[in-house]
C-alpha cells in the first residue's frame, strides 16, 4: 500500500492462521502504525469497544485522519492480549511488527 503523507489512512486488517482466514480474535487488540517510533497512531479493540477502527464481516477496518507520520516505510505493530491462566497476570501477550506499505 502507498499513502500520501497528508492523506487519511484506511485499510482492512484480516486475520488468518497458517492456512486460512479466521474470525477476528476474541481478545483485546492494539494496532500501531508508524514510520519512525517518535510518532505513532493507535487503533484499539477492547471487548466490543473500538477506537479508530470498526468491526467488518471478515476483519477490522482501521482509519486514521491525516496521521502525518512522516515519509518512509509504513510499519504496523499488532499486539494481542489473550486470556491465558498459565501466565501470572492471566494474559499471554503476543506482538507482530511488519512493513505494510510506504508513505510518500
Amino acid at each position: 500500500m502507498q499513502f500520501d503523507n497528508l492523506s487519511d489512512i484506511l485499510f482492512k486488517l484480516k486475520f488468518q492462521d497458517e492456512t486460512e482466514a479466521i474470525p477476528v480474535p476474541d481478545c483485546d487488540i492494539d494496532i500501531e502504525l508508524f514510520v519512525y517510533t517518535n510518532k505513532v497512531v493507535k487503533a484499539t479493540k477492547r471487548g466490543a469497544v473500538f477506537a479508530n477502527c470498526v468491526l467488518d464481516t471478515d476483519g477490522i477496518i482501521v482509519t486514521f485522519d491525516k496521521p502525518d507520520l512522516g515519509v518512509g516505510k509504513l510499519k504496523m505493530r499488532t499486539m494481542y492480549a489473550i486470556p491465558d491462566e498459565r501466565f501470572t497476570d492471566g494474559m499471554r501477550n503476543e506482538s507482530k511488527t511488519e512493513i505494510i506499505g510506504e508513505i510518500v
